[in-house]
């Protein structure tokens, strides 16, 4: 079994904090690192995949009953473990899709698969199977520079799996996708996922709700929160409403409240509209509760800072639940735990 155990992992770009004290541990699965733009995701990933180094911190990775063995130590070892698609993958326009595959192979060594006829059929058959399960195997002979930007991420997301690494970093991996294509990928991950470390950064919910082993909810470089779709829903009952309201109340409520959804119902001319909103108590007399989602979840975390004192505590809790995480003492931030996955 594969296993990655980040400690205490650290860094800052001058005056800002990317990540603060970030320590979980992985094992074969789908993880989903949830947040807005410029919560550490992708510094995180940066990480991880040896792109930037860490201020500070430790990852240790073992497989298959291996000890565990800090990456600075296992250096070129541990990155023909990694497969991992950046936010914004970078072709060479004049490849063909085809080619392209086959110089990423020569760069992962796949597997030490290229040598010989054999190593060569089956770098060919892996090739097939990946172009073929991201929808790309009609085009396999078309130059990079003729392909759409969905057909490129698609591209992005194949090579990241070429080669069977037992560690894939995905970084807005549905991004430009339609959604046929979305839950085809979706599918696909999910399917490659049961002997392997997938860890996906995204701000799609759809894409994680049912798939993700454990969601890490990212605020400002500090891990507040995590656990499974159903888990942290869960946090969220009987604090989801809906309220049929007059429109000169709409104003009112969002004042009053977090609004995380607003529909217009009757006749236009009743000015009448259904709110889904986030109150601890019932907000109105004719209020009914509705069943949370993981997006209502994920708006009263993410809500504007001046939004934070409606509906919800200041301090952010852990998945575990009772008491708030501790500060980070670089920033004044609320810190992380290390989390053992479940």
């Amino acid at each position: 079994m594969v296993r990655l155990q980040l400690k205490d992992i650290d860094k800052s770009y001058g005056p800002t904090h990317a990540l603060c004290d970030f320590s979980f541990t992985f094992e074969p699965g789908i993880y989903a690192l949830l947040g807005p733009n410029g919560s550490g995701k992708s510094t995180l990933m940066n990480i991880v995949s040896d792109n930037i180094p860490a201020d500070g911190g430790t990852i240790l990775f073992s497989k298959d009953g291996s000890p565990e063995t800090d990456v600075r130590e296992m250096n070129e070892r541990f990155r023909q473990e990694l497969g991992y698609l950046p936010q914004d993958p970078v072709f060479y326009p004049s490849f063909s899709v085809e080619r392209f595959m086959w110089y990423m192979a020569a760069l992962k060594r796949a597997n030490g698969q290229l040598h010989g006829k054999a190593g060569r059929l089956a770098v060919s058959s892996q090739i097939d199977t990946l172009l073929r399960a991201v929808e790309l195997d009609q085009v396999r002979r078309f130059p990079i520079s003729s392909l759409s930007g969905g057909m490129k991420q698609r591209l992005g997301i194949a090579q990241a799996i070429l080669g069977n690494p037992s560690v894939i970093l995905l970084d807005e991996p549905t991004a430009g996708l339609d959604p046929k294509q979305r839950v085809n990928i979706r599918n696909y991950i999910s399917k490659i996922s049961q002997d392997r470390i997938v860890i996906l950064a995204t701000h799609i919910i759809s894409d994680i709700e049912q798939s993700a082993r454990d969601i890490l909810i990212l605020k400002n470089g500090i891990l507040v929160d995590h656990g499974s779709s159903h888990e942290l829903t869960q946090k969220m009952q009987g604090r989801v409403w809906i309220a049929q309201i007059p429109e000169s109340r709409v104003d009112i409520m969002a004042d009053r409240f977090r609004i995380t959804g607003i529909s217009q119902i009757g006749k236009p001319e009743e000015k009448m509209f259904s709110v889904r909103l986030i109150a601890t108590e019932k907000p109105t007399e004719y209020a009914l509760p509705e069943q949370p989602s993981l997006e209502d979840y994920y708006l009263d975390v993410f809500g504007d800072e001046s939004d934070l004192s409606k509906s919800r505590q200041k301090t952010p809790t852990s998945a575990s639940g009772g008491m708030p995480p501790p500060f980070c003492k670089k920033c004044k931030h609320f810190s992380t735990r290390s989390y053992e996955p479940k």
